[in-house]
């Protein structure tokens, strides 16, 4: 508040000296300028005057001029002058002395009071040869009253203005301060219970609602945000602890006594699995980190795609026979793609490993690919419960999991997460729809090639 009078006290302050000034030598120009015309107007007569052989009875002729004229005959011993116009002011006690031996007409005009005028002069010859000063001059006290005058409105506007001012800022103040200090309270009390609440406050002008609307996005976006790290954090320390619950409870009996070289071995056989599902958990976690971070940059180049089915097909057939899952490949002729083949991997990786895990015991996973004007589709398609339909715009989300008919599902939900990314990437998509009479089928749709951007072909990585 002390800070918001000062400024406007300074910005008044200002303005009325500007504003003085600005009037004060608009006055005196206009002043000047009707001065310059009056000396312009005797030099005008004069010159007639000579002209005729009249000069000797100026002083008649000059009656009816509305300045005080002075006409002054230059001596030898008098300092040399310039022609042209010139306007100057002196005080009045000089200018007495200025008329000394001097014609003076307008006497009307002579004024003996303190204060200064402004002149007007100019320098003529005559035809007989001899030089005359020409004095055209005004008493400036008009002038100085009409500026006393306003200088006087001022000073007693100003403060007025002034009080004015402040008492309208407070107003606006109190009234824009007034939400902020709710959101200010707000912000306080905000704690994890109460991180998704939205923060209401009345109508105030329209920067404050921009500021209120930014922060309940913001706290909006930081609940869920907390919500999918709290569901990660119980989902994966769920996942966590079953393998690793597994592994502590063979190497113990492992190391409850002495055995044989085979019995080691049989425990570290039963302990792969668990392993590679810990590695397989925490290789998700690292890509989703890295995706996150903006650190995964494609690396395209043409890639079989055939082959890159080819291999994730023989990567899942072994996991499928063991959990009695078959996978069947269908037409796979769909040439080269500009792609990165670690990340087209992961994806088929993760689509067929999600189709298995939610396949029905002795179940089928059906993978084929088609392609169509510089598209590339990829279905993977399985027999298992299907995704519902209230679901399937979520089933990409991380870790969200749909439940299985025996109710139990591994993983963390990321599979899923990380396919999307790696789809959209590439420039492509994903979706899932339902099978007849029951199962889920996903189809992804890639370019055969990656936008192009100042000719060369786009890196695309992750914001």
């Amino acid at each position: 508040m002390f800070w918001q009078s000062g400024t406007i006290v300074i910005t008044l302050s200002i303005l009325t000296l500007a504003l003085s000034l600005i009037v004060t030598s608009r006055l005196r120009q206009h002043h000047d300028e009707d001065l310059t015309r009056v000396c312009e107007e005797v030099v005008a007569i004069l010159t007639a005057l000579d002209e005729r052989g009249e000069f000797e009875g100026r002083e008649r002729a000059l009656q009816d001029v509305s300045r005080e004229v002075l006409v002054r005959r230059l001596l030898p011993s008098d300092p040399p002058l310039r022609d042209g116009m010139k306007v100057g002011e002196v005080s009045l006690s000089n200018r007495a002395a200025r008329r000394a031996g001097a014609d003076s007409t307008n006497a009307e005009h002579d004024h003996e009071a303190l204060g200064s005028m402004r002149i007007a002069s100019s320098l003529i010859r005559t035809a007989s040869g001899e030089f005359f000063l020409i004095e055209v001059s005004e008493n400036l006290g008009d002038l100085d009253s009409t500026v006393s005058s306003l200088k006087q409105v001022i000073v007693t506007v100003a403060p007025l203005v002034l009080l004015l001012s402040i008492g309208v800022g407070a107003v606006i103040i109190v009234r824009a301060m007034r939400p902020l200090r709710s959101l200010v309270k707000w912000a306080s009390s905000l704690d994890i219970e109460r991180l998704g609440s939205q923060i209401e406050v009345e109508e105030s002008f329209d920067e404050t609602m921009v500021l209120v609307d930014a922060f309940n996005q913001m706290t909006e976006r930081l609940a869920a945000s907390f919500r999918q790290v709290q569901e990660f954090a119980a989902n994966a320390s769920h996942e966590l602890r079953t393998p690793l619950t597994s592994l502590t409870s063979s190497f113990e009996v492992a190391l409850s006594k002495p055995r044989a070289g085979e019995d080691y071995r049989d425990v570290l056989r039963r302990s792969l699995p668990e392993v590679r599902r810990l590695s397989r958990i925490v290789e998700n976690l690292l890509v989703m980190a890295q995706v996150d971070a903006g650190y995964v940059v494609l690396k395209t180049n043409l890639v079989e795609l055939d082959a890159v089915l080819l291999e994730s097909y023989e990567a899942m057939h072994m996991g499928g026979i063991a959990t009695g899952i078959t996978i069947e490949l269908g037409d796979m002729d769909v040439g080269e793609i500009e792609g990165d083949s670690h990340w087209l991997r992961q994806m088929f990786d993760n689509l067929i490993g999600n189709a298995v895990k939610y396949s029905l015991p002795n179940g089928v996973v059906r993978v084929s690919a088609t392609s169509s004007d510089g598209e590339v589709m990829v279905m993977i398609e399985d027999n298992g419960p299907g995704v519902p339909e209230d679901e399937r715009e979520f089933v990409f989300h991380r870790y969200y999991r749909v439940e299985s008919e025996s109710g139990r599902v591994t993983g963390v939900g990321l599979g899923l997460s990380i396919a999307k990314w790696a789809a959209e990437a590439h420039g492509g998509n994903i979706r899932v729809e339902g099978v007849e009479p029951r199962g889920a089928r996903f189809k992804v749709t890639l370019p055969r090639r990656q936008p192009v951007r100042n000719g060369t072909a786009e890196d695309v990585s992750s914001a």
